[in-house]
C-alpha cells in the first residue's frame, strides 16, 4: 500500500493484515515521506504490539526504531518492544544492535538498564566477533555517536564500545565506505573526545 495516498476516499493500509516485515517497511515508508498522521501511527502502534511475540530481529529492531524516529511514545508498545528486545538481545549480531541503538537515540525510548544492556551486549560482539563489515562498524559508530549526553557511567560504556570499534575498523579496508562515511565515524570519536581536530 502507498502511505502517501491513505488519505484518498477508498484507500486502505490494510494495517490489520499486515506480518513485522510489512509494518516495519510501511513504518520507515511513512517516515521518508513525513506521513504524520495520528490514525495512521496509533493503527500501526496497535498492530505492532498484536505482532510483538512472534517479531524477530531485524523487524523488532527496526519498528522499534521507526516508532523512535517519529516520537510516537505510547507506554504500551514501549513496555511491550523493550521486555521482546531484552528477551531478544542475545540472539541480535552487530547490524540488529546498531539499528536498536539508533532507536535509543531519542531519549524518551532510554527506558531503565536497557541502554546498558545493548552496550553489553555490543562490547560482547565486538570483542569475540571478528566477521563485522566495514559499513556495520561505520553505522554503529554513528549510532553511538548520536547517544550524546549521557551520564558518565553510561558514557564509559559507550566509550569502551567506541575503542573497540576502532580497532576492528583498523583492520578492514575503509575505501569502501566513501568519504562521507568515514567524516561521520571521525567526527563521533571528536564527539567523544577519543579523537581532537588538528
Amino acid at each position: 500500500p502507498d502511505v502517501a495516498k491513505n488519505g484518498l476516499r477508498g484507500g486502505s493500509l490494510y494495517i490489520e493484515q499486515m506480518d513485522s516485515v510489512t509494518l516495519a517497511l510501511l513504518a520507515d515508508r511513512c517516515l521518508k515521506q513525513k506521513v504524520w498522521d495520528p490514525v495512521v501511527w496509533s493503527r500501526f502502534c496497535w498492530r505492532a504490539q498484536m505482532l510483538a511475540c512472534q517479531t524477530q530481529e531485524p523487524d523488532l529492531c527496526y519498528i522499534f526504531r521507526a516508532f523512535s524516529r517519529a516520537d510516537w511514545f505510547d507506554q504500551h508498545f514501549l513496555t511491550t518492544y523493550l521486555g521482546r528486545i531484552h528477551r531478544r538481545l542475545p540472539m541480535f549480531h552487530l547490524p540488529d544492535v546498531t539499528v536498536y541503538l539508533e532507536a535509543l537515540a531519542n531519549p524518551k525510548f532510554q527506558q531503565g538498564t536497557y541502554l546498558q544492556s545493548a552496550l553489553s551486549h555490543l562490547t560482547l560482539l565486538l570483542q569475540h566477533r571478528d566477521d563485522a563489515k566495514a559499513e556495520d562498524l561505520a553505522r554503529c559508530c554513528a549510532a553511538l555517536g548520536a547517544l550524546r549526553p549521557l551520564p558518565p557511567e553510561t558514557a564509559r560504556e559507550v566509550l569502551a564500545a567506541l575503542e573497540l570499534s576502532a580497532e576492528a575498523l583498523l583492520i578492514r579496508d575503509l575505501g569502501e565506505l566513501g568519504v562521507a562515511r568515514s567524516v561521520h565515524i571521525i567526527n563521533c570519536y571528536v564527539g567523544w573526545g577519543l579523537v581532537h581536530l588538528e
